[in-house]
This record gives C-alpha cells, structure tokens and sequence, in this order.
C-alpha cells in the first residue's frame, strides 16, 4: 500500500549566488511521503508562478518574475554595454559585481514586502562541502547600520551595529551577503546607504589604523558623514569639543497666536541645543566649528517628563509640544506645569514674553528686615507680594536666575517684576542661600553697591551708597569702614597697599601685578572672591603664588588646591619651586591617584 504524500511550493533563496547569472530566488517543491522529503527545483517562469501561486494578485506576480533567470541574464548584459561605454579604469568583476548587487538590492527589497503570502526555504553552506536547505523568514522591514568608531591599545576601528526596531544588533553575528544579514535563519535587508557604508569598509586596505594617523581618521569620518551617517567618537572627539552634562530648560512662546508652545532646550556650555536627538551637533561659534556631544539620558528625561504632562503630548514629534490657550488654561494645567518645572530646577524662558496670558492688576510689594550677620553672611527676613498672594522666596529665585521678570501666580496671572524692584532686590536674591522665607546674603555683594567713581565718604567710612539699591548701605555697613578706606587707597594710590609676604622668593612685583596681588587680599578679607582677567603671560600664576604665600603665612597647616589643565601642572610646580620654594606642593592627577595622598606632609 502507497503510502500518502503532501506537497507543497515554496520559494528558494539561494545568497551566495548574489554575483553569478544563476537564478538567487528560485521555485522549490518539497513534498513529504512517510519519513522522505523530496525537493525539486523549478525555474521561476510564469505558468509555474500561475501554477503553484494562483493567490497572488498581478503585482506581486510581476515582481517574482523580476528575478527569473531571462532577466538576470538581460540585466547582466545591460551592465556589461555600460561598462565598455563608460570606458572607465574600474575593474570590471568589481563593476559587475556591485551592479548586481545593487540590482538584487531593489527587487529583493520590493519582494520583502510580500513575504508573509509565500512560504520561504533557503540554501546555505553548512562545512566545508555540504548545502543545508530550510525554512527561513525575511524581516519585513529594510535595516540600518549605526557607527562608531573605538580606541582600543592606541589602534582606530569601525564598530558596526545594525538597528532592527529598538535593537541594537553588532554587525559581526551574522552572515553577510552584500545587503543581506543572515542570523537563526531570519534574513535582515540593510538599506543601500547603510550598505554602501560597509561595502565602502570593506575595501579599505585596514581593518584598523593607528590612532597617530589622522589623515585616515578623517577620510573615514568624511565618507560615513557624508553619507549622512551620525558617527560616534568619544574617544576622538577634538580638542574644542565640548562634553558636559547639559542644564535643561524649557522655552516658553505663543504659535500662531493660537497655541502655547514648549520647546526643551538644553545648554552645553552656554551653547544652546534642540530638536531630535543626534550624537554630536556642530555650532558655529566665535568664526569656528565647535562639536558639543550630546547627552541622550539627560535630554530624553526632560522630553520624556514633558510628554508625560498632557494626552495631547503623546502624538507630538517635533522636538516641542503645544496646546492651545484653552487647554493651556483648562483646570490650571500650566500654572501646575509652571510649578513642577520650578520644583524640578528646570530652567523656564519666555514668560514674559506671553501675550495672551493675563497679568495681575497688583505691583510687587516688597518687605525686608535685617538679622544679626552669620560671619561672611548676611540673614534677611524677605518677603514679596502681589495683592495678598506672597511668592515663595526659592521659586522667585530660579525664575529670576532664568532671567524671568514674570512670575505665575495662583490665579493663573502673570506678577510683573518691574525694572526699579529688579534694580533693588534681583541681584541680592540671585546670590542668596534661600531658608524658606529667609534669606543668607554673602557680604561681598556690598561691592556692587560702591559707584563707579568717588563719592563724598558717608558716616561708615565708604562712599554714598547708591539711592537705587535699597540693600546697599545695610550690606556696606558690615564691612569694617578702615576696609573701604584701603580700597579707595587701592583705586586712587599709586604706592603699595600691602607689602609682600617675605617667604616669596622676590622683593617686589610689577605694578599691574602688585595691584593683582592686593586686589586678592582685599576681597579675601571680606569673603568675597575673584577673577584675573590679564593677557597671557603677564603673570597671573606669580600674583596667585603670592596670595597663596600670604594665606599660609596667616595658617601655616592650612592646604590650598589649584585646579589648572593638565598641560600647566609641572608649570604650576615648576613655579612653585622658583618664587616659593618653601611650600610644599603635590600633583593629583591621573587615573592610579589616590586621596590619601592629598594629607598634610605628602
């Protein structure tokens, strides 16, 4: 008795003859009797198509018999005609082959999107000698590659990955067949510029350079970015690049004057980025290209959080979000939204700038009354109102620190902070350490209240303070009046106002560095801080040397720390060693430092 068979057709790829005029997609009919199977492999002609795939509609029909051998053969004679006609220099098997290739490209790629109505099997090598035909699955949909280029024992190499949906995939786990990826019998299509890509690292003569050849690093990066590549380097970013992590803010603006709209900004270095997330972005800064890599945790949790905010959210992919002024205002949505991005310390721009928003018909009220001082501290009993609505002193603070003059109040209207109040109070509370509704003002912001040029001396010894600043005689009244007397000295005198300390290897310094140097102690002695702004080589290091002999002549134990570039350490010492050879100094640097060696007598 016969036993009962089954038969069934399926298609046949067959990648590794991507370069030959045999047929890659073929017709198999596999059929099952008992415990045999037997395989027989038809031509992909017409009245087999009709025959064994009557359900295909006349489309997907004419793309089969686009890879039927009558075509692969016309096609093959149509590039050899272009080839002699171009007349180039080119090897012709390399022209041919990626002709082919590209051609296969196309017509697989149109195909792929028809996989799911066929059954498919594939051939591959399985050892040295043996084919292995079985089922296969053909990803539907066309693959990237990403690229990045690693450092690793002071050698440059091209790190492939293939983006499949949210997977990152490395280029080296799968079997290639120029655009085809094979892997656990799935077939993934890379799209032709991914494919040129790696075709293109495919010829070059080096798997990987040395990191000291510049010239092939950039022939590298030059290709993949014009290929509109996003090329990651850490490792090789250049020396004016910038890496740190950005302060996110939100900017705030009316579209259309229709819609309130929230854009995520995010600064790198005072350098403003936005729009979808890419690698590394290029500005133009100062007549020069700066690259600032961007950080993708830190600006997905802004839009993310963003997202999260409102439904309508959900569809936007712009790189902002809008609402309309209704839905802006419906159950208090922004100001709830105005006071979580005040609470997570996320800059917000552009509040006074709102039109359609409401303002409050009441003034800032402001009341301040000074406590007994904290060492280099002031304490301030502050408070500001509009109406009967007092505005909580840490909220003032980041939106004036965002550079704001509005604030949202709890009827949803905008308090305006005029330019008097902004003169009076803005820069006191900018610097201010906020205790709920106290406030601890460093006592260095007295100087900011001297004029710029002298007054007639007022009872405390310095000059007039200025009638602008509400705060300013109570905060100059807290530095000693002989201190004012030894800076209008150091404006107006021409002669030393300090003598130099006399375990400074030197008798006397320039004038201009004289002044640097007098400059440092002055503001030392009351708390304050500051900045030597000179040309190079005019000796800042020295003047800073001198200051530190000083304070270690005021506390011999005490320990000071220098934070410079690594190129100017040895300079730092070297120096240290010339002027103040009794100080001891240390270097703290590089990857094997440890802390305890930062103790007194290291």
């Amino acid at each position: 008795m016969h036993q009962p068979y089954t038969t069934k057709a399926v298609l046949l790829l067959q990648p590794q003859r991507l370069l030959f005029r045999h047929p890659v997609v073929q017709i198999l009919c596999v059929t099952r009797q008992g415990g045999t199977i037997q395989m027989e492999e038809l031509p992909l002609v017409l009245a087999n198509i009709n025959k064994y795939f009557k359900h295909l509609d006349a489309a997907a029909k004419r793309q089969l018999l686009k890879l039927q051998q009558i075509e692969i053969e016309k096609y093959d004679l149509a590039i050899e005609a272009q080839f002699t006609a171009q007349r180039t220099q080119t090897n012709f098997a390399a022209f041919r082959s990626r002709s082919m290739a590209l051609y296969y490209q196309q017509q697989l790629g149109q195909l792929k999107q028809l996989f799911d109505e066929y059954n498919w099997y594939h051939r591959l090598p399985d050892g040295l000698h043996k084919m292995k035909t079985a089922p296969c699955t053909y990803h539907p949909f066309t693959v990237q590659a990403a690229f990045a280029l690693v450092v690793q024992a002071a050698m440059v190499s091209v790190q492939v990955t293939i983006i499949k949906g949210n997977e990152q995939l490395p280029l080296q786990q799968f079997r290639r067949f120029f655009f085809l990826l094979e892997h656990n019998n799935q077939y993934l299509h890379l799209s032709l510029k991914s494919y040129e890509a790696i075709d293109w690292l495919d010829d070059q003569p080096q798997e990987q350079w040395p990191l000291k050849d510049e010239a092939r690093t950039h022939a590298v990066l030059d290709y993949l970015r014009g290929l509109g590549f996003t090329v990651t380097a850490p490792d090789l970013l250049p020396e004016n690049a910038i890496d740190v992590l950005p302060v996110k803010r939100v900017l705030l603006n009316e579209l259309n004057n229709t819609f309130l709209m929230l854009t995520p900004q995010f600064v790198y270095d005072g350098h403003v980025v936005e729009g979808n997330f890419a690698e590394l972005a290029t500005i133009q800064h100062e007549g020069s290209s700066l690259q600032i890599k961007r950080h993708q945790a830190t600006e997905d949790e802004l839009t993310h959080w963003l997202r999260s905010q409102h439904p309508n959210f959900a569809r936007q992919v712009n790189g902002y979000f809008y609402l309309s002024f209704a839905d802006a205002q419906r159950k208090g949505w922004f100001l709830k939204a105005y006071h979580q991005l005040l609470a997570l310390d996320i800059e917000l721009l552009g509040m006074d700038m709102l039109r359609h928003f409401r303002y409050s018909p009441h003034s800032a009220t402001t009341t301040c009354q000074m406590e007994p001082a904290e060492g280099n501290w002031l304490r301030l009993t502050l408070a500001v109102s509009f109406g009967t609505e007092k505005v909580p002193l840490n909220e003032l603070q980041k939106m004036l620190l965002n550079g704001q003059k509005a604030v949202m109040l709890k009827d949803g209207s905008l308090g305006v902070l005029g330019d008097d109040w902004l003169q009076q109070y803005s820069q006191v509370i900018k610097h201010a350490k906020v205790q709920k509704n106290q406030i601890l003002v460093p006592r260095w912001l007295a100087l900011g209240a001297a004029p710029e040029q002298d007054s007639p001396a007022t009872g405390d010894g310095g000059p007039a303070p200025v009638a602008q600043n509400l705060l300013a005689l109570p905060l100059r009244r807290t530095f000693p009046a002989d201190w004012w007397q030894r800076l209008r000295h150091w404006q107006t005198q021409p002669e030393p106002l300090y003598a130099l300390p006399p375990q400074l290897g030197l008798s006397s310094l320039r004038p201009y560095q004289q002044k640097g140097y007098e400059w440092l102690r002055l503001l030392a002695e009351v708390g304050g801080s500051a900045c030597l702004a000179d040309d190079m080589g005019l000796g800042k290091t020295l003047q800073t040397i001198s200051f530190l002999v000083y304070r270690l002549q005021q506390q011999p134990t005490a320990q000071h720390l220098v934070v410079c570039p690594a190129s100017l350490m040895y300079n730092w010492q070297q120096e240290l060693q010339k002027f103040a050879p009794t100080v001891q100094s240390h270097i703290y640097h590089g990857p094997s430092r440890q802390p305890q060696s930062l103790s007194a007598g290291q």
